[in-house]
């Protein structure tokens, strides 16, 4: 949320076109690059993630893998497919897909102009001034409804909506689907052309308390298509995800797994002063600024400072999270996990977790003295399979 800043709404119409036609032929460049790539595979189970990082232990339990879409792992994303079961989510297109996108992104257009004026001060403003006390909250958000109802986000959605109902009907095997939860648009369109499939959950982060698209009303769970399972990755997570389904239990972390081997591989070090600094960024670029610039003022004159990007943002090869954990005695972030694994992996002295100028505080951390329990439930890889083999 925008504290204190006057939102930048300059052409926010003809972003939001531009935004979709550029998101338009990103799509059909990669089903062009991928046009050669024949499926013969009818698997029973699947992986669906942009990261096979984040669920790899079910990949090496014989899963299928359907890639999506990242802009900055492209080059990366085109030497996976040449492994074995791992296939990209532009292959479940054809050509008339295309031409019913633009035909249901012009529909939605044309019901989007209808209805804006009856959301400005039916919704946006009355909603906004009641929750955030400020008249005329629309123009606060204006630049976001355009995106999801006009740009990007809407034609991104159409697409994989489409291609995971293609993908059904491809699979008549299918059983069940594994994909990372992170509650964005995707999994609920996963959701929705999979509704005769055992739909499974994994949380891979540690989520932030007021990180929207973790946390929703009673009302909306009702209504949102959503998994028939969903593994977390501690007592933490569970109480704060305990709603969104009805079976919702503690998996343990196969993401951060590592970090008990890190423990027990290299122990816990101490530091005699401030040495060096870890800054981790995130997705949004402004605040990627404010965040750099916090660290560098603060902590300069006495440490050496090495910047992370997130990972959808960096386009080189970055050191490995474990030896830049080694080596850092202060981890600066805003709302990444990697604050929270820093603390469990026990060898930084502090992780600091500013408010920036801009946003409000999304970090994860509740209190730095928190158990590493209260986090991770720490399982071994086998069982965390096997518990999801046997839902």
């Amino acid at each position: 949320m925008v504290k204190g800043l006057k939102p930048d709404n300059r052409f926010v119409a003809l972003k939001a076109f531009y935004n979709a036609i550029r998101k338009y032929f990103s799509f059909v460049y990669r089903w062009w690059c991928f046009l050669t790539l024949e499926i013969n595979a009818d698997p029973k189970k699947i992986i669906v993630s942009p990261n096979g990082d984040f669920l790899i232990p079910l990949y090496n339990a014989g899963y299928v893998w359907i890639l999506l879409p990242q802009k900055a792992t492209w080059e990366r994303d085109l030497e996976k497919v040449k492994s074995s079961n791992v296939l990209p989510l532009e292959s479940f297109l054809v050509v008339k897909d295309y031409f019913i996108i633009a035909y249901q992104y012009f529909a939605v257009l044309w019901q989007f102009f209808c209805s804006l004026a009856y959301m400005k001060r039916a919704w946006f403003n009355v909603f906004g001034d009641w929750v955030f006390g400020r008249e005329n909250c629309y123009k606060y958000f204006k630049r976001e409804v355009w995106e999801s109802f006009a740009g990007g986000v809407l034609i991104e959605g159409l697409f994989y909506h489409r291609a995971f109902k293609n993908m059904r009907g491809k699979f008549t095997n299918l059983e069940k689907v594994c994909y990372n939860y992170e509650g964005q648009a995707w999994e609920k369109a996963l959701c929705l052309a999979m509704p005769d499939v055992k739909k499974v959950g994994v949380l891979c982060n540690v989520t932030a308390e007021n990180l929207t698209s973790f946390q929703y009303h009673d009302n909306e769970v009702k209504l949102m298509p959503k998994p028939d399972h969903l593994g977390v990755i501690g007592k933490t997570s569970y109480y704060r995800l305990k709603n969104v389904c009805e079976d919702v239990f503690v998996l343990g972390s196969m993401r951060q797994s590592y970090l008990k081997e890190w423990k027990e591989k290299y122990g816990s070090n101490t530091y005699d002063g401030l040495k060096n600094v870890l800054v981790v960024c995130g997705v949004n670029d402004r605040l990627n600024e404010e965040l750099v610039a916090y660290a560098a003022d603060k902590y300069f004159d006495n440490s050496s400072m090495y910047v992370r990007q997130h990972p959808s943002k960096c386009t080189y090869k970055q050191p490995s999270l474990e030896k830049q954990l080694l080596k850092a005695s202060i981890v600066v972030t805003f709302e990444s996990s990697v604050g929270v694994e820093a603390l469990a992996f026990g060898n930084v002295i502090k992780v600091d977790c500013p408010e920036l100028p801009s946003f409000v505080s999304m970090c994860p951390l509740e209190e730095e003295g928190k158990r590493l329990e209260d986090y991770f439930a720490f399982q071994p890889i086998d069982r965390m399979v096997r518990w999801i083999n046997d839902l």
